[in-house]
C-alpha cells in the first residue's frame, strides 16, 4: 500500500486597507479607468447626506470622521 501525502491547504487571505502617514486627495478615474486619471477629488463627505456644513478631514483618511457622523445622534439616517 502506497503512503499518500497531502499538501497543507492555503490559509485564507483577505485584502486590507491601511492608511498612510500623509493622506492625499485622490483623482477621479475617467469612465472607471484607473489608468486614465482626471481632476483631483478632495476628501470630504457627500453633501446631500450632511447636516450642517461639511468639513474636510484634516488628518487621516476621513474614516474616523465618517464613523462619528454615522453614529451622531443628530443623523436622521441612522437610528
Amino acid at each position: 500500500m502506497a503512503l499518500q501525502v497531502f499538501d497543507k491547504p492555503e490559509p485564507p487571505q483577505a485584502y486590507a486597507v491601511q492608511d498612510e502617514e500623509k493622506p492625499e486627495d485622490s483623482r477621479t478615474a475617467i469612465r472607471g479607468n484607473a489608468h486614465q486619471l482626471g481632476s483631483e477629488a478632495p476628501r470630504t463627505f457627500v453633501r446631500v447626506a450632511m447636516f450642517g456644513q461639511p468639513t474636510p478631514p484634516l488628518t487621516g483618511s476621513g474614516r474616523l470622521e465618517m464613523a462619528r457622523w454615522i453614529a451622531d445622534d443628530r443623523n436622521p439616517l441612522t437610528a
